[in-house]
């Protein structure tokens, strides 16, 4: 029999398990709503994560938004994610909390930017998808942070100067899990008010 423990050391399954939650996370990022609005969640996800990672990410989140019928409500979220994914694969961009905020600013206004250019959007959007990309810039900054914590193989201890990215990730990430429903039932709510009841 096959222990646990030669599976989870195994190279080849660790980094097809990796694929595979981002590929789900990105999913569930692309159901979330803040506001009625859908913010460019991939994007920064894909900017803190690595090239092949990014690749899973961006089709995770194109696949939702395929079945979901709303492939075409917002082509600007898939254009800043395929950005993000197409700029880190060609530069070899450095994985450091920065240039993840860079990639996914700078790829959220350039789609923002596409979008005016071809009239696919009003003024007014294009202004507040302006305003998204300092959002999604800010987010793959503490992503990347948290990652980075998490990648030390350390148990994670907060400092004063982690408390700020850890409660964005935290926050962004319990508000995603509510919009994990099935029918009439919300399992979204039921798992983000245990893992607030676990930390507490």
């Amino acid at each position: 029999m096959i222990e646990w423990n030669q599976l989870h050391e195994n190279p080849h399954i660790r980094r097809g398990g990796k694929l595979l939650l981002c590929t789900l996370t990105a999913c569930l990022l692309s159901l979330a709503r803040f506001g009625g609005l859908a913010l460019p969640l991939n994007a920064a996800l894909a900017a803190a994560l690595s090239p092949a990672e990014g690749i899973a990410v961006l089709a995770g989140g194109a696949a939702a938004d395929f079945l979901t019928g709303t492939l075409q409500k917002q082509p600007i979220l898939l254009c800043a994610s395929a950005l993000v994914t197409i700029i880190r694969w060609l530069l070899n961009i450095k994985q450091t909390p920065r240039a993840a905020a860079l990639l996914a600013g700078c790829s959220t206004g350039a789609s923002a930017v596409i979008f005016a250019i071809a009239r696919l959007t009003s003024s007014r959007e294009w202004i507040i998808w302006l305003i998204f990309s300092f959002f999604t810039a800010g987010l793959a900054y503490c992503i990347r942070q948290v990652l980075v914590r998490a990648e030390t193989d350390l148990p994670i201890r907060l400092h004063e100067g982690d408390t700020l990215v850890f409660s964005v990730c935290a926050v962004v990430g319990l508000t995603t899990l509510c919009a994990l429903r099935l029918f009439r039932i919300n399992f979204g709510i039921m798992l983000a008010a245990a893992l607030i009841l676990t930390a507490a």
